[in-house]
């Protein structure tokens, strides 16, 4: 049973929160619209649609019409920390709402109309302060997480089922295990090891294909493989019959080049014969006879579709040209009676040999990767066992048929937790392993009369390269299931008017376009395209990309811009110039205007993208001191490596290992040394000589340098490390911007050393191959331009975005893995030999042309939806920027070029600029509408390291209570006590309500809690302040004394968590933990008193035990 909910308009979705004979009122219980709650409900969410809003109705519905302890049956996941406490954050907002301000709740009139409450307000409230006391007290049943987690409990569960020690460490870095994996085998692997042979073959093929010979990164690149979702075929187990299939791929290949070397041995004498020559016939060196002669035996796969090739063999009168001399004219015709005949012999035999020669070519290829792949797996696989660890990505993989044969009710016993309700949010990012896990408990819960919510837009699915598969939203939900019922979310309420138009024009016009030319591409090679599912895929994933604006203010604003770059002869360089300094132009205009940098994200597809942005943004701020819109941030762009404090003190260790034996070596990194010094802002950290230039010798470098490379070897690398930084002084106030790399590159050293010891020369070859490379993190900023990936930015919005680099090539590259079956080696369809081919331009000419183009498809909607994510981001501004040829059918160019001059205003262009640069508005005159909505920047806390100490140590916690409590406890390991400690520490910290951010920031700081727990604890204390009566303790305009020691005449000392002083009213509030105790109840009273001889007339004494969540008046 499907049902279209739109139809069904005023239900209002209460049709899941009832048992399964609960008909809506409204509704004929025999009428064919009765609905039945046995269901699976199908939500399609676009971008900006109030996703986020209506997972928050639809579990408050179902936790509100039950027993207050009924969220501990509902599991909601998602598939990233933030999304899961996002989701928290908002439910425990929405309730405290509902309790404390019913009229700034916007949940209410969704809820309030429930059978349960019959319109009455006062029960909802009731029940809602119930369901949060509940929530408080059972946090960590509040069961709203990320997949990974969900099925992490499930694995610990069930470990010695599935063969598992009980204290494997799983392991989330993949390629960090990977590298290590690889490199602690080749340091033991023998000469007579098949991997040293497969190894010397990789280098042989990247040396012929002219790419770096570091068969390390070929090896890491291709164990990427194994990670994916398909059965790989293990090489090692029929090594026999694959050298066999590759013998016959060989001679198949050389018989064929060999037949090739006849025919043109024949043309070559025919010529001879007639005494003529490749030049004699028309075209001279471009005629079809020297396209024959001279084509190499690999690409004479060409020639049969050759126009002029083609056009010769159909007719004589082409092989002349009329201007030449009759007797080479009547020769050629004569030697026509016989190379024509050839002609046609070679053209029968290149298209009958074609298909399964490139198809063998391809295969031969990838060869020595089919092979290095097997072997990668297995050497990941024993490392993990010998070092018990356990992959993140192999968690599905186990399950998988493990949950096939296991009952749902025992998987539920066993983590101990009964879920009758799932919510899977992102649902399209969803893998297929993942699916199949998932798809028996939402079975069972169907199955027992329960309803389940899926939530997903195939438009923004653009994590398949990490198996994400929207195939699970699109067909196989519906396939799998038949009570489904289904909505689709149709208001956009986060972008202006205008930017919603242009987007719904946009994404109308381009899955068209892109549609009808992969049409014309794909079916000149594959003409039974147009009858596979996957060619109406992109228009039918779009079709419901038009979104409603709803009648929330100005519906004349917002702005949008596109402009394109097509400087004819201008190299990339040029074009990335002209283009940084339009938006140079654009930054500057938009500060004018009042827009802060915080309002303000740039978006990229790719990290080296981002790096670009960065450089230039940072030329901008020595270009223009005294402006702040150039100021930026990135979480995820930058690497330890980009800062040039840390390559210094990396050129300084390998002085120590390698300058003390080899002068000229020493010269060499002096200078190195001298110049990231120079670029991290260091002053003269190496004598200068005369002219004032950096030494040319090493021979009079400073004493206390000359002795730390000398004696750096014996510190190990940990000691080396701070006697560096020591020495170059990188702790001072003036290179701050460098602190979080060098953070982040003493946790390496660190994580390093723990694994493989104080090796000098061991950390610096992993350096160079891994460690600059590695992401640093620094806090968030709440007024800086946010450079990201558009990945990064899915769920996020800004009030301006700009896309620098919109114009994408929509083909894979050429290096992409294909999976292809081959059923020439078996009669057995279903023992069909699979081998990787890569995506070359031969493939779609070869037997694998459907798996080729499925996966240019399927490239085309993940560069269409990447665009899409990015195009839907914005509040209040978009800037669009394409450079590159208009006429690259591959690229997004020409069709975002086609679109502009179909649906947008050309603009003119500054004077000082380009004549080729085209500027498009969406409406007349938009610069109006170029106004900042509010001055607050897009996120709201920050961290800042003011000083960097290699040797410092956290910041220790007052309280030693507190301070053994929490110092180690990590967030999943935290005990309810210690959850209340660090509640404790954070009250500590606030005065008011508006404290709570920078309590926050500061208890992470201190290293008590992770940053990613931040709106976790955030929601927390929030729900905390609605206890009655807590929010009267830090409401604002009170005298607050926090911590503060109270001293007598005689010498007596007091010291209260918290003192809130009104009038000649003093309030003393004690925090704690664990179970009450008498003297609890004396100390209170020892409080009152002293408060009483210091003049306040009324005194109350209140304990809050922060881990139950409970407070109790002391009489």
């Amino acid at each position: 049973m499907k049902i279209d909910s739109e139809k069904f308009g005023n239900l209002n979705f209460f049709y899941y929160l009832y048992p399964l004979n609960w008909v809506h009122p409204t509704l004929d219980v025999y009428s064919s619209q009765a609905l039945y709650f046995m269901s699976l409900n199908v939500i399609t969410a676009s971008a900006g649609s109030g996703k986020t809003f209506r997972l928050t109705t639809e579990y408050l519905k179902l936790s509100l019409t039950k027993s207050p302890s009924y969220f501990t049956r509902i599991l909601g996941i998602t598939f990233t920390n933030k999304a899961a406490n996002e989701m928290k954050e908002n439910i425990l907002k929405e309730l405290d709402l509902i309790v404390k301000n019913p009229d700034k709740s916007n949940q209410l009139e969704h809820l309030k109309d429930l059978p349960e409450f019959g319109g009455d307000v006062k029960k909802v409230r009731e029940k809602a302060a119930l369901v949060q006391r509940n929530i408080l007290l059972s946090y960590h049943d509040f069961s709203l997480t990320t997949i990974d987690s969900f099925f992490q409990r499930i694995i610990r569960a069930f470990f010695r089922d599935l063969g598992l020690a009980s204290n494997f460490d799983v392991e989330l870095n993949s390629d960090q295990v990977v590298s290590d994996a690889l490199n602690h085998y080749l340091k033991k692997m023998k000469a007579d090891d098949p991997l040293m042979q497969i190894i010397s073959n990789i280098q042989e093929d990247l040396i012929r294909d002219a790419k770096s010979p570091n068969y390390k990164n070929e090896l890491k690149k291709l164990s990427r493989e194994i990670f994916k979702e398909h059965k790989l075929p293990d090489t090692r187990k029929n090594k026999d019959r694959l050298k066999e299939i590759k013998s016959e791929l060989y001679q198949y290949v050389k018989t064929a080049d060999e037949t090739f070397e006849i025919f043109k041995d024949e043309a070559r004498k025919i010529l001879e014969k007639y005494n003529l020559e490749p030049h004699d016939f028309s075209g001279k060196g471009r005629s079809f006879v020297n396209y024959l002669i001279r084509r190499e035996a690999a690409v004479a796969y060409e020639i049969p579709t050759g126009s002029t090739w083609l056009k010769a063999l159909e007719s004589v009168e082409v092989w002349y040209a009329k201007s030449a001399p009759q007797s080479t004219i009547d020769q050629i015709v004569a030697c026509s009676n016989e190379l024509q005949p050839l002609m046609q012999n070679i053209q029968e035999h290149l298209l009958k040999t074609k298909e399964n020669y490139l198809s063998n070519v391809a295969i031969i290829k990838s060869f020595n990767s089919f092979e290095a792949i097997s072997y990668l797996k297995a050497i990941v696989r024993d490392y993990i066992k010998e070092n018990n660890l356990f992959l993140l990505g192999e968690t599905y993989e186990m399950l998988k048929d493990f949950l096939k044969e296991t009952d749902s009710p025992l998987v539920y016993e066993r983590i101990g937790n009964r879920y009758n309700h799932i919510f899977v949010d992102e649902f399209q990012d969803t893998s297929r392993y993942q699916y199949d896990n998932i798809r028996p408990l939402i079975s069972e819960n169907m199955a027992s009369g329960d309803s389940n919510l899926v939530v997903g837009d195939i438009k923004q699915a653009i994590y398949r390269f990490r198996n994400g598969d929207w195939r699970m939203l699109k067909y196989d939900v519906h396939e799998d299931f038949q009570d489904i019922i289904q909505d689709s979310l149709r208001h956009n309420w986060r972008s202006d008017k205008d930017i919603l138009n242009f987007n719904n024009d946009l994404f109308k016009f381009l899955p068209e376009k892109l549609s009808t030319a992969l049409d014309l591409k794909i079916g000149e090679s594959m003409p039974e395209w147009s009858q596979m599912k996957e060619s109406k895929a992109i228009r039918e994933i779009y079709s419901d990309a038009e979104q409603q604006y709803p009648s929330k203010g100005n519906e004349k604003s917002g702005y949008v811009q596109l402009e394109f770059f097509d400087l004819k002869g201008s190299k990339k360089e040029d074009l990335e110039a002209q283009l940084f300094r339009r938006m140079e132009g654009e930054l500057l205009d938009l500060e004018k205007r009042g827009f802060r940098p915080g309002q303000i994200a740039m978006l990229t597809r790719t990290r080296t993208e981002g790096r670009k942005l960065i450089e230039w943004l940072t030329d901008m701020q020595a270009k223009y001191p005294e402006s702040k819109i150039f100021e930026f941030f990135s979480e995820e762009v930058l690497s330890i490596g980009d800062s040039p404090a840390v390559e210094t003190v990396v050129s300084l260790m390998k002085l120590v290992l390698l300058g003390k034996s080899n002068q000229r070596y020493k010269q060499l990194l002096l200078l190195q040394f001298s110049h990231f010094s120079k670029k991290a802002g260091l002053s003269n950290p190496l004598h200068k000589d005369e002219d004032g230039l950096f030494i040319k010798t090493s021979s009079n470098i400073p004493k206390e340098l000359d002795d730390l490379i000398s004696t750096g070897i014996s510190q190990g690398i940990k000691g080396l490390f701070s006697s560096i930084v020591s020495y170059l002084g990188l702790g001072r106030e003036d290179l701050k911007k460098h602190f979080y790399y060098l953070a982040a590159f003493a946790d390496e050293i660190d994580e390093y050393s723990k694994k493989n010891g104080d090796d000098l020369s061991g950390y610096l070859k992993y350096w160079e191959e891994d460690g600059r490379e590695k992401n640093v993190e620094p806090p968030s900023s709440p007024d800086k331009i946010s450079i990201m990936t558009v990945h990064k930015s899915k769920g996020l919005a800004f009030d301006v975005v700009f896309m620098p680099f919109a114009g994408v090539d929509l083909m894979p590259k050429n290096d992409t893995i294909i999976w292809v079956k081959d059923d020439r080696f078996t009669d057995d369809d279903e023992k069909a030999q699979m081998f990787p081919i890569t995506a070359s331009s031969t493939a779609p000419q070869s037997r694998f042309k459907s798996e080729y183009w499925t996966e240019v498809m399927y490239n085309w909607l993940d560069q269409l939806n990447v665009f899409y994510v990015g195009c839907t981001r914005p509040r209040n501004a978009l800037f669009i920027y394409a450079y590159g040829k208009e006429d690259k059918e591959s690229s997004l160019i020409p069709f975002l070029k086609a679109f502009a001059k179909n649906k947008l205003i050309p603009m003119p262009v500054p004077p000082n600029e380009h004549e080729e640069i085209e500027v498009y508005s969406f409406v007349e005159n938009p610069r109006k509408n170029l106004v900042p909505k509010s001055s607050e920047a897009s996120t709201n806390k920050t961290i800042t390291l003011e000083n960097y100490n290699s040797a410092q140590q956290l910041p220790q916690i007052k309280t030693t209570e507190i301070k053994a409590g929490i110092a180690s406890a990590e967030a999943g390991d935290r005990t309810a006590i210690e959850e209340g400690l660090l509640m404790h520490r954070i009250l500590e910290l606030v005065i008011r309500k508006s404290d709570l951010p920078k309590a926050l920031l500061q208890v992470i700081e201190e290293g008590h809690m992770a940053e990613n727990e931040y709106d976790e604890w955030k929601s927390r204390i929030q729900a905390a302040f609605g206890l009655d009566p807590v929010a009267n303790w830090f409401e604002d305009g009170i005298e607050v004394l926090n911590e503060r020691d109270i001293l007598l005449p005689d010498g007596r000392r007091y010291r209260p968590d918290r003192v809130v002083l009104k009038g000649t009213k003093a309030i003393v509030i004690d925090y704690k933990t664990g179970r009450p105790y008498a003297h609890y109840q004396k100390q209170m009273g020892v409080y009152c008193a002293v408060l009483h001889e210091m003049g306040y007339d009324e005194t109350e004494a209140w304990l809050f035990y922060t881990d139950a969540m409970k407070t109790e008046k002391v009489n």
